[in-house]
């Protein structure tokens, strides 16, 4: 080989070096930048959680201190500063998770119309202000607490520039499978066997949309709790007496007034039923190896946030009351697996999920239409499903195939997953 040819064959070779060495340093990069904001908004979803954990002590140490009162105008003092930690303490939280997120170094994103975080809590907030200036559609938890509250949301979209809350509540229909984003993605990737397990009858035998069931916006709107980061508590109206025994209240706070526990008219902060349920059995197949401890099998409240396609969830953990009442007891956070997670889960970066869930899917409803489809990914999804052909080629498929089916994965075409990790 003559010498100009080495060198050639050199200068080949150090270029290939140089761009693997390039390509090294642009992967290393990309995974040192996931790794990072996956560990920030993972903080940020533990802090989160431990705020909620202090908002139910504080709110259970005013229980107590509720006993042991002498008088009824302290009484009402102390429920109404418990009635403001429930409703807007949770938004304290959303705004202490954003300077978690800020103190690990995510970058800032701008308030504007492109972070959409901050565009649907504007909205959600002029959309309130709009309702109750027609009136007082819900009773207010406490007099003035929608004036508040729009405010409080107002500062918190003022602060969304990390990351965002996945725990919302205010387009919460139930358990329609309109408002189900599998729906969406079943059709999207023909997973027939989803329709097997969760829609098999719609699958075999819709004709139109008059066939789907109403949207259930449930029979009394929660206005105790925050539709951000729900506590998931309830303010109940009785005489603690009732449910407790003299020695059990003596147990909570041996200085108890006899007259304050006994009287039927007093408020008193309890768990709601969906915080009580157990964990275990939050949404069939709990998605860890082996149960929970005892201690710790309850639903209770949860944190998932989300910044640029990262999703983490966290809770708060501690004793509870069996009986319900809320106590102080709560000690630490741990992140969780999204699948352990309870309530309406919708990220407010999707605000195009957050449309079609509250405007599109209304509409569809109540007409038919899908105006929407030459835009609305969700609604283009909904426009298959309506073909006839589609259904068909599923129904003949699971004819053939459905004994392949298995839950939480494996024979559709595309392969199929669960919310296992956080």
């Amino acid at each position: 080989m003559k010498r100009g040819q080495v060198a050639i064959f050199l200068v080949m070779a150090l270029v290939g070096i140089v761009l693997l060495a390039m390509a090294n340093f642009r992967f290393y990069t990309i995974f040192v930048e996931k790794m990072h904001r996956q560990n920030a908004i993972d903080s940020a979803a533990v802090r989160v959680a431990q705020y909620q954990g202090r908002l139910i002590n504080e709110i259970g140490r005013l229980n107590i201190r509720h006993m042991g009162l002498q008088r009824p105008d302290e009484a009402d003092e102390v429920v109404l500063e418990q009635r403001r930690l429930c409703l807007l303490g949770p938004l304290d939280a959303y705004i202490e998770g954003q300077k978690q997120a800020e103190h690990k170094g995510l970058a800032p994103r701008e308030l504007n119309e492109n972070n959409t975080a901050y565009k649907v809590l504007m909205d959600h907030a002029d959309e309130v202000v709009e309702m109750y200036e027609q009136g007082d559609p819900y009773e207010p938890s406490y007099p003035g607490a929608w004036g508040e509250y729009v405010n409080k949301i107002y500062e918190a979209a003022s602060q969304a520039k990390y990351m965002t809350c996945v725990s919302v509540e205010f387009c919460n229909y139930g358990d329609h499978i309109l408002t189900d984003p599998d729906f969406y993605a079943a059709v999207a990737a023909k997973d027939w066997c989803w329709f097997y397990f969760n829609a098999y009858d719609y699958l075999k035998n819709f004709s139109n949309y008059s066939d789907w069931p109403e949207l259930d916006f449930g029979e009394k709107i929660d206005t105790v709790n925050c539709e951000f980061f729900s506590l998931h508590l309830s303010a109940r109206q009785c005489a603690l007496a009732s449910v407790y025994s003299p020695e059990e209240i003596a147990r909570m706070n041996p200085d108890y007034n006899q007259d304050i526990v006994e009287d039927p008219k007093q408020w008193w902060f309890f768990y709601s039923g969906s915080f009580m349920g157990e964990w275990s059995r939050i949404k069939g197949d709990f998605p860890v190896l082996g149960p929970p401890q005892e201690d710790y099998d309850y639903q209770g409240c949860s944190s998932v946030c989300a910044t640029c396609g990262w999703m983490a969830a966290a809770k708060p953990f501690g004793a509870i009351d069996q009986k319900g009442l809320v106590l102080p007891g709560f000690r630490f956070a741990r992140l969780v697996p999204l699948g352990t997670t309870n309530g309406c889960c919708t990220n407010l970066d999707d605000y195009e999920w957050l449309l079609h869930v509250r405007l599109h899917v209304p509409e569809y409803l109540r007409s038919g239409s899908l105006e929407h489809a030459g835009k609305c990914e969700y609604c283009k999804q909904l426009k298959t499903w309506q073909r006839s052909s589609f259904r068909r080629q599923g129904v003949h498929w699971l004819k053939w195939h459905k004994k392949t089916c298995r839950r939480g994965g494996g024979s559709r075409p595309g392969g199929n997953g669960s919310a296992m990790g956080h």
